[in-house]
């Protein structure tokens, strides 16, 4: 066999080596982390937007349901550990009144498009549902609802 075959192919199989990473960390990045121990079935999974390919996983679940006893909206972010990293009543962006149980369904497409960060450094993404109402933390709700105006063109740059 001559040297030209062999470099050819030598090169043919790291070229097939190279398509197959490649094509095989696209596959992982695309993969919904294993659901950590006490996270609810109606949680999602949700990467920053900013990050548009990475090996390390670095979203969080996302589960918000309605507390009939305080007659809020309740979030919870968990880390792919099972750790909190934020909980507490979530305020439509527009209006008082808490969203019912039955239209807290998330909008996958839009949730995870837009993150924040609250005063402790904890960022957290703004929780779009189907019904088009938007959730943010009744914590950071001021500095949230200027970060949601600013995204939707509504006023200029914080």
């Amino acid at each position: 066999m001559s040297l030209g075959a062999k470099l050819a192919i030598a090169l043919t199989a790291v070229l097939g080596l190279l398509l197959l990473f490649v094509v095989g960390a696209y596959w992982w990045a695309g993969l919904s982390p294993k659901r950590p121990r006490g996270t609810s079935d109606h949680a999602i999974y949700v990467e920053p937007d900013s990050v548009p390919f990475t090996v390390l996983k670095t979203g969080v679940w996302v589960d918000c349901w309605f507390d009939a006893k305080g007659n809020v909206d309740l979030c919870k972010m968990t880390d792919l550990n099972g750790d909190t990293r934020l909980e507490g009543v979530f305020m439509p962006y527009e209006g008082l009144l808490p969203v019912p149980q039955s239209e807290l369904k998330f909008d996958v497409r839009r949730t995870g498009t837009l993150w924040l960060g609250d005063s402790n450094g904890t960022s957290y993404p703004v929780v779009y549902l189907m019904n088009g109402e938007i959730l943010i933390p009744e914590s950071d709700y001021d500095h949230a609802k200027q970060e949601v105006d600013w995204s939707k063109g509504e006023r200029p740059e914080p």
